[in-house]
């Protein structure tokens, strides 16, 4: 599946070179905007998997666009993207939630690069949370089977459910039968 990208920049030549430059390395780019609160308004229509900013906008800079943007979708990464790197707007960005700066100046690869950098430690991260939670999930699958051999059926993953364990289910684990199931 393409990882789906927002592109913000105000001059409208850079973003589509942005946009061009992510398209050609297999994203999908579900969105631009023109300054930050665009970004806003964008993010929440297309929910991309990953924000390229500016940070010099008219109306709303990118660390200001940042910050909300974190409060409505924290776990999505965000890539400054500016001219003007310097030691203090990164002490700001990191604040405001910005998990890379990449000067203008840099060649178009360091952003490509950081971009996947970023993805593929989102990915891991949510492997990591499954990962974690797997092992509860199967101890208590093997303790429900144990107890119904109905259960098993669930434990097989992305399978779906069949009817039969449903139905085994529904009658109770006790034997009894639950009405309006």
């Amino acid at each position: 599946m393409l990882k789906r990208v927002l592109i913000v920049d105000d001059n409208s030549l850079v973003r589509k070179a942005v946009c061009s430059l992510f398209t050609l390395d297999g994203f999908s780019v579900c969105g631009e905007a023109g300054d930050g609160a665009q970004a806003i308004e964008e993010a929440r229509q297309t929910r991309p998997d990953m924000i390229v900013l500016d940070f010099s906008m008219p109306v709303m800079d990118g660390i200001r666009a940042a910050k909300a943007l974190k409060q409505i979708m924290p776990h999505v990464p965000l890539i400054l993207f500016t001219a003007h790197a310097s030691s203090v707007l990164e002490k700001d960005a990191l604040a405001a939630g910005i998990a890379a700066i990449i000067s203008k100046q840099q060649d178009a690869s360091a952003l490509l690069t950081k971009a996947h950098e970023l993805l593929s430690a989102k990915c891991e991260v949510e492997t990591r949370i499954s990962d974690r939670l797997y092992p509860v999930r199967a101890k208590l699958s093997n303790r429900e089977t144990k107890a119904h051999p109905a259960l098993g059926s669930f434990r097989r993953a992305g399978k779906g459910c069949d009817k039969k364990p449903v139905r085994q289910i529904s009658s109770g684990l006790d034997g009894s039968t639950s009405r309006g199931v």
